[in-house]
């Protein structure tokens, strides 16, 4: 029987996920992920029917949607905590995969009880792809984005339901207890929030949904403030284009570090959409 203490499962929220959870599932899961806590925000694309799908019966656990005003962060990991007592969940969200050199998460197990800490703080990188990609009639898809920006976009965490640290409502930083804090490209989160322009103008679109109903204070979610000032100008199809990189510009991007090719994420086999 493997040690609850080392089972590690995913916190996270799902809003119109469709295009992505299939595959998203399957590689956790493959990755030894002992299960997911979910929660769907009211989606309207078939991301629940994929979600409560029988396939996935041993594997998901979709919780009550809690509400846009409320942590529903905090509502997963309480229902963790509940639930299993011991082990570990990453926050991540479903447009961020995970990976390690080993290609199981028993190795950012390890890493926590070697500091020794209740926390693991997770690299993010940005993936993008050549702007001809977002041109063409044919929607980006995961393995068409092959450039993986080099500065660390920001970090997201690991909690040891054990103790009584958490994270802040994103998951991006850890809120007590000792925290280990990975660096490099090793182990971390290659993610892509920008793929097909419809997807791009959904997200926008829930963003806004957001922000109107919660008194967040000034700063936060800056891009998501300044990405709905400009879909209320009429300029999101331009800004979308720009999210990638000009096709020209992409070697000498490469040569000065800027950018590197990452076939991590492009190597992650689709799955069969649920019927």
């Amino acid at each position: 029987m493997s040690d609850p203490s080392r089972a590690v499962r995913l916190i996270t929220g799902v809003w119109d996920n469709a295009d992505l959870l299939p595959r998203w599932l399957e590689h956790h899961r493959s990755m030894g992920v002992a299960g997911i806590v979910a929660m769907d925000f009211g989606s309207a694309d078939g991301s629940l029917q994929i979600l409560t799908d029988p396939r996935w019966r041993d594997f998901v656990d979709v919780i009550e949607f809690s509400g846009l005003t409320s942590d529903t962060n905090q509502a997963m990991l309480e229902h963790a905590r509940a639930t299993w007592r011991q082990g570990w969940v990453l926050y991540i969200d479903p447009d961020e995969f995970l990976f390690t050199p080993s290609g199981g998460v028993d190795e950012l197990v390890d890493q926590a009880s070697a500091a020794p800490a209740d926390v693991v703080v997770v690299p993010r990188f940005h993936m993008t792809g050549e702007r001809s990609l977002a041109a063409s009639e044919v929607p980006v898809d995961v393995p068409d984005l092959t450039l993986r920006w080099c500065e660390q976009d920001m970090t997201k965490v690991m909690v040891d339901l054990e103790s009584t640290a958490r994270a802040d409502n994103p998951g991006h930083e850890g809120i007590g207890g000792s925290q280990l804090e990975l660096t490099g490209i090793e182990s971390c989160l290659l993610h892509y929030p920008t793929r097909s322009y419809a997807k791009f103008a959904e997200k926008v679109d829930h963003a806004d949904l957001t922000m109107s109903v919660n008194d967040y204070p000034e700063g936060f979610a800056f891009h998501w403030v300044r990405w709905i000032e400009i879909r209320n100008a009429g300029g999101l199809g331009e800004e979308y284009i720009d999210q990638f990189l000009a096709d020209d510009d992409v070697p000498q991007l490469i040569t000065d570090g800027e950018y590197a090719r990452e076939y991590r994420l492009a190597r992650v086999k689709p799955t069969d959409p649920v019927a």
